[in-house]
């Protein structure tokens, strides 16, 4: 019982990020696209790395904001480094899905 009521609060996670973060399902429109295009092969493994990454890069997002209400060169600091890991991780899967195409 408890492993269903972990999944269904994964998947409550998944649709509150999708539902409050635009830019949550842009990443995942992206990489459905690329996995569609470079055939699934390599890629959608990365792929659901890199959403997991950007459901982190939200997660912290969100937690800065609860913190800090005010503008705080820190805050911006720690935001900035979770983007930027989710956006290697998009780079990651954008070099793969292009390799694949040969």
């Amino acid at each position: 019982m408890r492993t269903y009521e972990r999944i269904l609060d994964a998947i409550n996670g998944i649709s509150k990020s999708a539902a409050k973060d635009e830019g949550f399902i842009c990443h995942l429109i992206l990489m459905m696209i690329l996995c569609y295009i470079s055939k699934f092969s390599q890629v959608f493994p990365h792929a659901l790395i890199a959403i997991s990454i950007e459901l982190l890069n939200t997660s912290i997002e969100n937690l800065c904001d609860k913190v800090c209400k005010d503008i705080c060169e820190e805050i911006k600091t720690i935001k900035d480094i979770s983007a930027g890991a989710s956006f290697i991780a998009q780079l990651n899967v954008l070099y793969i899905s292009v390799t694949n195409l040969k």
